[in-house]
């Protein structure tokens, strides 16, 4: 069971879970490359990168290198980072399979689980991360939806208290760290014209406009599993 990660040493190794997805290229590799920008990733950090299909590395490195060429990462940087992504295949629900990924990431010492997968995955995936076992210190890392609903919410819950410590656990909605979705808070309370207007005393109606210029990109299995209701509206927008 992973303890506390305040006192735990800072993990060097990164098992990414639904590595070939949308949301490792457009949001993961580029927020690891910003914070290797930013001097705040150790120089010997690696990533083993997860899916379900068998690839030669050179062509998952190759779309690690595209997405970070997209993201405008410096050179230095992208080359650095690029230099140390591997890939796995892995069936996310064999603790076998999970095992092995875990221990052929170079390094040594706890790992960051990543679990950027269908919410419809996440029982079965975190039991066998459970079974594999985790180095001492490790974190887990579950990207949204945390469940279909509250019942499954619910027993998703229970599992990760079962099995894992609470501290160490980060249940993730990569658009609620957006800069403005954090300010509005700050404009609110911290307003004095602001603060008191606006309430259910005086705001009517909120309306949210969402216009992705987005097509499926490659999404189109997972929506037709968690559909854009239970992806966007009651996470993102909704909150």
């Amino acid at each position: 069971m992973p303890p506390n990660s305040s006192s735990s040493p800072t993990p060097t190794r990164l098992v990414l879970f639904g590595a070939t997805g949308d949301l490792a290229a457009r949001y993961l590799f580029p927020a690891l490359a910003a914070l290797a920008e930013n001097g705040l990733l150790p120089d010997e950090f690696h990533v083993t990168g997860v899916g379900s299909k068998d690839r030669p590395d050179d062509e998952f490195t190759a779309s690690v290198d595209e997405a970070l060429r997209e993201a405008e990462t410096p050179d230095d940087v992208r080359e650095r980072l690029v230099a140390h992504v591997r890939y796995a295949a892995a069936d996310v629900t064999d603790a076998a399979a999970v095992k092995d990924a875990i221990e052929s990431t170079p390094g040594d010492g706890p790992v960051v689980a990543y679990l950027a997968l269908p919410p419809g995955t996440y029982a079965d995936a975190l039991g066998a991360l459970a079974e594999a076992g985790l180095p001492k210190g490790s974190r887990i890392v579950v990207e949204k939806p945390f469940g279909e609903g509250l019942e499954s919410a619910r027993a998703l819950n229970e599992l990760v208290r079962e099995h894992f410590d609470e501290r160490a656990v980060f249940r993730v909605d990569h658009f609620l760290a957006k800069q403005t979705i954090q300010n509005v808070l700050g404009l609110r309370f911290a307003n004095r014209v602001f603060e008191p207007l606006w309430s259910n005393q005086h705001v009517e109606r909120v309306e949210i406009v969402f216009d992705e210029t987005l097509a499926l990109e490659g999404r189109a299995r997972y929506y037709d599993d968690a559909g854009a209701l239970v992806d966007m509206v009651q996470n993102h927008l909704m909150q």
